[in-house]
């Protein structure tokens, strides 16, 4: 009776000690290291890549290769520091807020600590994002690149803040923003024709096809934003427009005239 109980019990420690041995075979399979301050987790592996030839379908080591070339550039620590480990961390966690259309949880017109690694690599690929994405962004203070774009982009960015009531600097809607206002003044201007809403003639009106159409499935804070610009800047034009001949026609209606 005492053997059989000593045999039960070594066969329990015995496959104790292979499960606990088969759940975790590498390090860099199961070490899982907080990305962001609101807890949000993700594995990443503690291990360096060879940057030299990279894989378009490997996303950690493209991110990882990323993050190295800037802490490189800023840094003269190795990337087997801690201080790389927070600013990896913190680059894919801005590079998931911006390719989720968020707002940066880092002011990014204000100066960063340089000990502060984890906002320096949110910062980073927050922007990472939005330079693949090809969004513009003008500076206000930059004076040595005037244009008459750049005057109207000023003007719009000050609207979409009075209409949306915010001032957070969403990048994302706000560049939406203002693009559908430009692109709704530039219908009004030419299609079909700028004067034919203010003609008397039902076979024109009935022609004129609608402004823009919205789809009626459910849209993106982003895509919202646009639409909300196109009317906006659509309806501006349309004003423009209207006070124009109506200062023309009072003009022709001036006895010297």
């Amino acid at each position: 009776m005492y053997k059989h109980t000593i045999k039960t019990l070594l066969s329990l420690v015995i496959a104790t000690c292979l499960l606990m041995s088969s759940g975790c075979d590498k390090q860099e399979q199961c070490s899982c290291e907080s990305i962001s301050a609101n807890d949000s987790s993700t594995c990443t592996k503690n291990t360096s890549y060879n940057c030299a030839s990279l894989d378009d379908n490997d996303p950690l080591k493209q991110s990882w290769c990323d993050a190295q070339a800037f802490f490189e550039q800023k840094s003269h620590l190795d990337t087997d520091s801690k201080a790389f480990k927070d600013y990896l961390n913190g680059y894919r966690h801005g590079m998931n807020d911006a390719s989720q259309g968020k707002a940066s949880r880092i002011s990014r017109s204000q100066p960063l600590q340089g000990s502060n690694f984890e906002d320096n690599g949110y910062r980073n690929g927050y922007e990472k994002v939005m330079t693949q994405l090809g969004l513009i962004e003008i500076n206000a203070e930059d004076t040595n690149l005037r244009s008459q774009y750049r005057e109207r982009y000023y003007e719009i960015e000050k609207l979409y803040h009075h209409v949306e009531q915010t001032e957070d600097d969403n990048p994302f809607q706000k560049s939406r923003y203002i693009d559908g206002y430009m692109k709704g003044g530039y219908i009004a201007l030419t299609l079909p024709a700028p004067m034919n809403p203010f003609m008397d003639n039902e076979e024109l009106a009935g022609k004129q096809l609608p402004p823009i159409a919205i789809p009626e499935e459910p849209l993106s804070d982003a895509q919202r934003a646009f639409y909300r610009g196109f009317e906006e800047g659509y309806k501006a034009m349309m004003a423009n427009i209207r006070n124009s001949i109506n200062q023309i026609m009072e003009q022709m209606q001036q006895p010297n005239n």
